[in-house]
């Protein structure tokens, strides 16, 4: 993913991932979000659990490694962002 371009988003993709298959992708995140979202709670309504695993999620989104994708161009000065900075 870029926020500059698509040119930087491929290249960042052929840097990242050579031989970018999307199958094996996909498994190997299926198998990410498996082991980090693979715990279980108890109590509380089904509504209670969906806000719970919903926050959970998101809290792993962020934040996120922008630094080779600084709308700038620079790479020199680490650049995080997340959700709630915009």
């Amino acid at each position: 993913m870029s926020l500059v371009s698509v040119e930087r988003a491929e290249r960042l993709l052929a840097k990242d991932i050579p031989g970018f298959d999307f199958d094996g992708v996909r498994e190997a995140a299926e198998a990410a979000w498996d082991r980090a979202l693979g715990i279980c709670i108890e109590g509380g309504d089904p509504v209670d659990r969906t806000i719970f695993y919903t926050a959970l999620y998101r809290s792993l989104l962020m934040p996120r490694d922008r630094t080779r994708d600084r709308p700038d161009g620079a790479t020199a000065t680490a650049y995080w962002d997340d959700h709630y900075a915009g």
